[in-house]
């Protein structure tokens, strides 16, 4: 039991709350292209876009979303990250144009993820949500893995694959028969 509890401990120290949290979800969205993962590096290569200006630019993003700016009007969309890339800039001197692309890539992550959508919203983003969310898209990638692998087994590696693949819906129709008959019961 010991080793699980210092496996907890060790995750709820090192994990991440807020912003850095939200960069990280951000980073595994994007699979981490092009984004610094550690504090050395810059987004693209634009200027002095390191990762504590890319988590500043998350905190005015999220401090900024009654502006609307996850619409899908580009306008008004690209005149709001303009106004929070310059602000941004002169806070961080980090490359207007970095964070105007960067702001872009924080709203079609929010689009593609509730929890981030969520924290932009002004939710919350706990280091214990972080850890959750990890290890759930650590445990669905495996399971995903792990049913093709037995599929395509099961579908082109044997012949004993076919007669099992054959029995398959039968195996499921009295599955779904004795869960009725164990509800009636």
């Amino acid at each position: 039991m010991l080793p699980v509890a210092f496996l907890v401990y060790t995750l709820l120290n090192r994990a991440k709350e807020g912003a850095a949290a939200i960069y990280d979800q951000i980073g595994r969205f994007f699979n981490w292209a092009q984004m610094p993962s550690s504090s050395t590096g810059v987004f693209f290569g634009f200027d002095k876009c390191t990762r504590s200006a890319l988590e500043y630019t998350i905190d005015v993003l999220r401090a900024n979303w009654a502006r609307g700016w996850i619409t899908d009007d580009y306008n008004t969309r690209s005149a709001i990250f303009r106004e929070i890339a310059s602000e941004v800039s002169s806070q961080t001197g980090a490359d207007p144009a970095g964070i105007f692309k960067w702001c872009n890539w924080c709203k079609v992550a929010a689009q593609g993820d509730s929890d981030i959508y969520g924290y932009f919203a002004g939710g919350d983003f706990t280091a214990w949500d972080s850890i959750k969310k990890t290890v759930s898209e650590t445990v669905s990638a495996k399971a995903e893995a792990l049913r093709e692998t037995v599929e395509y087994g099961i579908d082109y590696e044997t012949k004993a694959g076919s007669a099992i693949s054959g029995l398959i819906p039968v195996i499921g129709i009295l599955g779904a028969c004795y869960l009725v008959k164990k509800i009636l019961d």
